[in-house]
C-alpha cells in the first residue's frame, strides 16, 4: 500500500508549487498565466489534478477568457462523485449555450438538483436563444421569470397583469415603459396602473400624460385630477398644480380629494415663495375641515410660514392655540421644540434654555420637525453659553463629546469647547484637516488590499491542503475556497449561512466584493458592551480588520479618479455611498433611487448631460463607474452652490428646493439651527449620520497613515 501511494505523494510535492503559482496568477488577474500553469500541472499528473478539482478552476478561467469550448471540456472532467459536480453541470449548461449546443444545455439543466437556485437557472436563460429561454422561464416561478417570459413573447396581457399586481418595483417600470406606447386600447384601470408606476419611479411627465387620459373618466376622474396635480407639483409646475387642485376642489366637493387638494394648494404657494398666499391657504384649511390630523399638520406648517415671514408673534400665537387643543405627545414635543428655537433665535436665551431642559427630560418621539435628547441638550448648552453660564454649558458639551465623539453633536460640542483636550477635539481636528482636501492620499487604495489579504490568509489557513488518493473532499464551499473561487464560495455559503460562523461569512463576502453582506456579517462580530470606535486611534490588528470590513475602501480607483476630476474630497463620496447603498451597486430604494450613489432618474439625467454621458439608461445607474462619476460631480455642484457640507447633504437626500425652504424657516446661517429645522425625519437623520460616517472615515484614514 505504501509503495502504491509513493509515486502520487512524490508527484503532489512536485506539482503543488506549480499550482500555488497558478492560484497567485489567478488572484492577480493574470488569467492566461494561470491557465498555462494549470495546463502544465494537468499534463504532468491528470489523476492528481482531477482529485483536487482543479479542472473546475481551469473551467472558470476559460469562461473568463470566453474560451467556451475549453470551459466545456474542463467542466466535463469533474467527477460525478465530486461535491462540485452539480455546479459543474450548471457551468456546462452555460458554456453549451455559448457553443451553440442548446439541446445539450437543456439536458444539463434537466440533470440539476430540483432545489438548484432559480437565479442561476435564469442566468442560463438570459444568454440562451428565445426558444430555450422560454422553456426555462416557463418552468420557473416568480415575478421576474414571468416578466422575462412576457417580454420575449411580447405578451401584452401578461405585462398588464404584472403591472396591475404591483407598481413600485423594477419590473413594473419595465412593463409600463413597454406598454406606454400601446395604451390606446387599454382600460381605465390599466392606464391608472401605468400612471401609478411612472409616478412611483419619478417619471413624472409620463405619469402626467397617463393621468390626463383619465380626467373625464366617470369613476377615476377625481383621483386623476388630484394625481395630475401631484405630478405637476413634482415637476415644479406649481401654477399648473394649483389649477388642477382648484378644479378638484370645485368638481368633487365633500370628498377626500377636495380636502387633500385644498391642503396641497397651500404647499404650492409655499414652494412658489408666495408666503402670504400660503398662510391664507393654510388658514382656509384649518377653518374648513374638521379632520384632526390634517388640522394639526396645517397649523404646524402655518407656524413655519409665519417664521419664514418673520412674524414670530403670530407663530407664538398659533403655538399657544395648538397646545391648547390637547395635541398628541409627539405634536406637543414638536410645538415646544419650535417655540424653544424661536426663543433662541430671538435672543430670549433664558426661556430657550428652560424649554430645552424641559424637552431633555422627556421621552422624545420621532416625528417630522421633532428632535432627540442629544440635540436638545446641545441647544440647552448653547443657550446657557449665551447667558454667560460657561461652566454649565461646558459640562453638557463635555458629556456629549465624551459619550460619542463621532456623533454630529459630539463633534460640534468639541468645537464649542475649543482648546480643551479631549478625544472629540482631536477627532474634530482630523475632520477639519480633511473636509476640503481632495488629495489622493485620502482615497485609501491600499486599505482594501490589506483587508483582502487578511481575509484570504484566514480562509486559506482553515481550508484543506492538497489531496492524495484515499483522502476525501470537503463540502462545496470548502472546495471552492481551496480553489480561491471566492465569489462562488460566498454565494453557496450565504445560502446556508446558519452552518457558517459570522467571521467566515464576513471574510468570504469581502473577498467576493459583496461589501454590503460583508458589513452585515462583520457587524455581528462587534462586542456589544464595548465602544467600537476608539477616538484615540488605539487599535490592534483584529480591530483594524473589522473596521476595514465595516467601513470599506471599496471602488477606490473609481472614487480617486472621479473625486480628483470633480475637485472634491473622496471621503465624502465614500461616506455618502456607505449611507446610501452600503456599497451595493444593485441597491434600489422605494423612492426609485438606484446604484451605489442612489440617483433618482431626473437628477441622474441632468447630471449625466453635464458630464457628457449621452443616452443614459436607467440600468446604467447600476454600473459603479457611472454612479460614482455622477455622484462626484453632483456633490461638487452642491458643495460649490451651498458651501456647507450640512446643506449639501440635506440637498443630496431631500432636494435643494427643500433645503431653501428649511433655510428660510430657520432664519439664520447657523448650521446647527438649520439641521434642527429640517422637516423630513429621514433627511435630518441622513445629514447627521453621513457626517458621523465621514468623521469615522477621516479618523481611520489618519490612523492608517500612521
Amino acid at each position: 500500500m505504501i509503495s502504491s501511494l509513493l509515486p502520487l505523494l512524490i508527484a503532489s510535492s512536485l506539482l503543488s508549487p506549480t499550482i500555488e503559482r497558478a492560484f497567485d496568477r489567478f488572484e492577480s488577474h493574470d488569467l492566461a498565466g494561470a491557465a498555462a500553469l494549470l495546463d502544465e500541472a494537468a499534463a504532468s499528473d491528470p489523476e492528481y489534478f482531477d482529485l483536487n478539482n482543479l479542472y473546475y478552476l481551469r473551467g472558470r478561467i476559460a469562461e473568463s477568457l470566453e474560451d467556451w469550448q475549453g470551459a466545456r471540456e474542463a467542466f466535463g472532467e469533474i467527477r460525478r462523485a465530486s461535491v462540485l459536480h452539480p455546479l459543474a453541470l450548471w457551468h456546462l449548461a452555460l458554456t453549451s449555450i455559448h457553443t451553440g449546443d442548446t439541446d445539450l444545455a437543456v439536458r444539463y439543466l434537466d440533470r440539476l438538483p430540483s432545489d438548484f437556485p432559480t437565479d442561476l437557472r435564469m442566468r442560463v436563460a438570459d444568454e440562451a436563444p428565445d426558444a430555450i429561454a422560454i422553456q426555462i422561464y416557463a418552468s420557473l416561478g416568480g415575478r421576474e421569470a414571468r416578466w422575462r417570459l412576457a417580454r420575449i413573447r411580447d405578451d401584452e396581457a401578461a405585462m398588464w397583469r404584472l403591472l396591475a399586481a404591483r407598481q413600485t418595483d423594477e419590473i413594473a417600470l419595465r412593463a409600463a415603459s413597454r406598454l406606454d406606447g400601446r395604451s390606446g386600447l387599454a382600460t381605465a384601470r390599466q392606464r391608472r396602473s401605468l400612471a401609478r408606476a411612472f409616478y412611483a419611479h419619478r417619471v413624472f411627465d409620463r405619469a402626467a400624460a397617463a393621468w390626463t387620459t383619465l380626467l373625464e373618466d366617470e369613476n377615476l376622474g377625481p383621483e386623476a385630477h388630484y394625481e395630475l396635480g401631484r405630478a405637476y407639483f413634482q415637476q415644479g409646475l406649481y401654477d399648473e398644480a394649483i389649477r388642477l387642485y382648484r378644479t378638484t376642489v370645485d368638481r368633487f366637493p365633500d370628498t377626500d380629494w377636495e380636502r387633500d387638494a385644498d391642503y396641497q394648494i397651500a404647499s404650492c404657494y409655499w414652494r412658489k415663495e408666495d408666503y402670504p398666499a400660503s398662510a391664507s391657504a393654510y388658514l382656509h384649511v384649518i377653518k374648513k375641515y374638521d379632520d384632526r390630523d390634517q388640522r394639526r399638520s396645517a397649523i404646524r406648517n402655518l407656524i413655519d410660514v409665519y417664521r419664514v415671514m418673520g412674524q414670530h408673534g403670530l407663530a407664538h400665537e398659533w403655538i399657544d392655540r395648538a397646545l391648547g387643543e390637547q395635541p398628541s405627545t409627539s405634536s406637543r414635543q414638536v410645538l415646544l421644540f419650535t417655540r424653544a428655537k424661536l426663543r433662541y433665535v430671538d435672543g430670549d436665551y433664558r426661556t430657550a434654555a428652560d424649554l430645552f431642559a424641559e424637552l431633555a427630560g422627556m421621552r422624545l418621539r420621532t416625528s417630522p420637525n421633532g428632535t432627540d435628547r442629544t440635540e436638545v441638550r446641545f441647544f440647552q448648552a448653547m443657550s446657557l453659553g449665551k447667558l454667560g453660564l460657561g461652566l454649565e454649558a461646558a459640562a453638557i458639551w463635555e458629556d456629549l463629546a465624551g459619550s460619542d465623539p463621532f456623533n454630529y453633536y459630539g463633534l460640534k460640542s468639541a468645537e464649542m469647547l475649543g482648546d480643551t483636550p479631549n478625544a472629540a477635539g482631536n477627532l474634530l481636528g482630523i475632520v477639519r484637516r480633511t473636509t476640503r482636501r481632495p488629495g489622493p492620499e485620502l482615497c485609501g487604495r491600499g486599505d482594501s488590499v490589506q483587508v483582502v489579504e487578511a481575509a484570504r490568509r484566514r480562509r486559506l489557513s482553515r481550508t484543506r491542503t492538497f489531496l492524495t488518493r484515499g483522502e476525501s473532499e470537503t463540502d462545496q464551499v470548502g472546495e471552492l475556497v481551496f480553489l480561491h473561487l471566492w465569489d462562488e464560495a460566498f454565494y453557496w455559503a450565504d445560502r446556508v449561512a446558519a452552518r457558517w460562523k459570522d467571521e467566515a461569512l464576513a471574510d468570504l463576502a469581502y473577498l467576493a466584493s459583496d461589501f454590503r453582506k460583508a458589513m452585515l456579517y462583520a457587524d455581528r462580530l462587534r462586542q456589544p458592551d464595548a465602544a467600537f470606535f476608539d477616538a484615540s486611534g488605539d487599535y490592534d490588528a483584529a480591530d483594524l480588520f473589522l473596521l476595514g470590513v465595516l467601513f470599506p475602501t471599496a471602488y477606490a480607483d473609481d472614487i480617486c479618479r472621479e473625486s480628483a476630476d470633480a475637485g472634491v474630497n473622496p471621503l465624502w463620496l465614500r461616506a455618502i455611498m456607505w449611507q446610501e447603498s452600503r456599497f451595493d451597486p444593485n441597491a434600489r430604494s422605494g423612492a426609485a433611487a438606484r446604484g451605489l450613489m442612489q440617483f433618482i432618474p431626473e437628477t441622474a439625467a441632468r447630471v449625466a448631460a453635464q458630464v457628457g454621458i449621452v443616452d443614459l439608461e436607467l440600468d446604467d445607474l447600476y454600473r459603479p463607474e457611472i454612479s460614482i462619476r455622477l455622484g462626484a460631480f453632483y456633490w461638487a455642484e452642491l458643495i460649490e452652490e451651498l458651501e456647507h457640507p450640512e446643506l449639501a447633504l440635506a440637498a443630496y437626500n431631500g432636494g435643494i428646493e427643500n433645503v431653501r425652504r428649511w433655510q428660510a424657516k430657520s432664519g439664520t446661517n447657523d448650521m446647527v439651527v438649520f439641521i434642527s429645522d429640517i422637516g423630513f425625519v429621514q433627511t435630518k437623520a441622513y445629514v447627521r449620520d453621513v457626517f458621523s460616517i465621514y468623521a469615522k472615515y477621516a479618523h481611520l484614514s489618519q490612523n492608517r497613515e500612521r
